[in-house]
């Protein structure tokens, strides 16, 4: 079976381009990073970050960000408490079709084979680079950000995994469409 690989498409920056390609710029993004991941911590055992109301304990620190803290969902979400009550987000992310129609176009960019039916692994997996794509438009290679805990929550209660276990979010150079038969990845 072939994998489909995240990343494949993305833009790349050239020299230069990019601000944070200065020795200053790299120092100060890790010292943000680190206090944030540091607050990120503290958010571990509680739901009280949450302001959204879905109050979503995670299995992790940096898994711990509400809808309501990013700055890229400001216009989807206009008079809505989450992010998730959109009907335009349970069409774009949720929706079975448009999981199955964005995965053989996935596979179809890469030239992988695509599988059918696929499990409820993939199918998370391409719901959160839809959702990526609907608020992002894209984020370009290695440019990650934090999928909101009740967006992860919705799409694991639409596509549970069947042992009820989940890893969660990787790092990026491990993250990427693995074939279905390789258990220790996560969703």
């Amino acid at each position: 079976m072939e994998l489909i690989l995240p990343y494949q498409f993305e833009p790349e920056y050239r020299p230069g381009e990019r601000d944070e390609d200065s020795d200053d710029s790299l120092s100060s993004a890790a010292s943000v990073e680190s206090a944030l991941s540091a607050e990120r911590e503290q958010r571990l055992g509680n739901t009280d970050w949450c302001s959204c109301g879905h109050r979503v304990p995670m299995e992790t620190g940096r898994d711990c960000v509400c809808c309501r803290e990013c700055d890229a969902l400001v216009d989807k979400l206009n008079l809505l408490s989450c992010i998730t009550e959109s009907s335009a987000f349970t069409t774009v992310c949720l929706n079975r079709e448009v999981l199955d129609t964005a995965l053989v176009g996935m596979t179809k960019m890469t030239r992988k084979q695509y599988t059918c039916p696929p499990t409820h692994r993939t199918l998370r997996l391409a719901a959160y680079r839809q959702f990526s794509w609907w608020v992002d438009a894209g984020l370009g290679l290695q440019v990650r950000r934090v999928i909101p805990a009740c967006v992860v929550t919705a799409t694991r209660a639409t596509y549970p995994e069947p042992n009820g276990v989940y890893v969660g979010d990787k790092d990026t150079d491990s993250d990427d469409f693995v074939s279905d038969d390789n258990t220790d990845d996560s969703d």
